[in-house]
């Protein structure tokens, strides 16, 4: 499913729902939007168990991963099935809600790994909230600066080692960085694991064809001082066809002492020749 053109809603800060010898279950990020609840969660098997009962799964169900999905207020259980990334220890899924306020009963189910069902209430924001901050990214307020004269433009020293993002903390709310006429760069999620924030940025364009604006989208750079320190992609995928343009990005830094992150971002295909976007980082718990 394409990046969703509505600026979300953090629903949940991030980290473990379940730490159990058979499985590990954390929240990538939940957003929370008017056409939905986006579930983004990270799985990894630990040590397998007798296979478990089934009481909320259909008897017909049989799966090699992790089944996510929801309880409503009767008690009946609605399994979504959205999309599945494995190496086979760790699963990355993405479902897709129907749109919940104030509170959702989430349900996770692995039997044939021992995992028995499972469910967790969490707290989501009212209906008011997410209705406010529903706008479309290509409308959404945006703040660009130009970026100062004196920056120093280098390569990072090195790649950082990838961190067990689903145990980290949100430290910053979804935000449109840049924008111009056919093309926007969107924060999504800025997670913070230890000393490391991994940020996942969704670049959209309104061009396709000779005017492919790039593999990756958006280049990124973080302003530390006088140096402009080139951002190389951890994880990315893209897609387009002659009409139109999308890549999601995730980007691994070292976290900054002071709670600023200064990000230069170009996208020379949309006319974006280098703006100074700053995102101001918080307590997960603000959010």
């Amino acid at each position: 499913m394409p990046p969703d053109e509505t600026v979300g809603v953090p629903a949940h800060r991030g980290g473990l729902l379940v730490d159990d010898p058979v499985l590990s279950v954390g929240v990538v990020q939940i957003t929370s939007r008017p056409s939905g609840l986006d579930v983004e969660l990270i799985a990894r098997r630990g040590v397998p168990a007798p296979r478990s009962p089934r009481v909320l799964l259909p008897p017909y169900d049989e799966g090699v991963d992790l089944r996510v999905g929801w309880l409503d207020p009767s008690g009946r259980a609605h399994w979504e099935y959205g999309s599945v990334a494995s190496d086979g220890v760790m699963w990355r899924t993405r479902v897709y809600f129907p749109a919940h306020y104030d509170e959702v009963c989430l349900l996770l189910a692995w039997p044939e790994i021992g995992f028995p069902e499972f469910t967790a209430l969490l707290p989501l924001p009212s209906r008011p909230v997410v209705e406010r901050a529903a706008a479309s990214i290509w409308q959404a307020p945006v703040v660009m600066a130009p970026v100062p004269s004196h920056v120093r433009h280098r390569p990072a020293d090195g790649r950082l080692d990838a961190p067990r993002i689903e145990t980290g903390r949100l430290c910053a709310a979804p935000r449109v960085l840049a924008r111009e006429r056919d093309g926007v760069v969107v924060l999504t999620r800025v997670t913070a694991v230890d000393r490391i924030l991994a940020l996942a940025v969704d670049s959209l364009a309104r061009i396709g064809g000779q005017a492919r604006p790039g593999p990756w989208g958006a280049g990124l750079a973080v302003l530390n001082d006088r140096d402009a320190i080139r951002l190389d992609p951890h994880e990315s995928e893209a897609s387009g066809d002659e009409h139109s343009f999308q890549a999601s990005t995730e980007y691994l830094i070292e976290r900054p002492a002071a709670p600023v992150l200064d990000l230069i971002v170009a996208w020379p295909a949309i006319g974006l020749t280098g703006i100074l976007a700053t995102v101001d980082l918080v307590d997960p718990v603000s959010l």
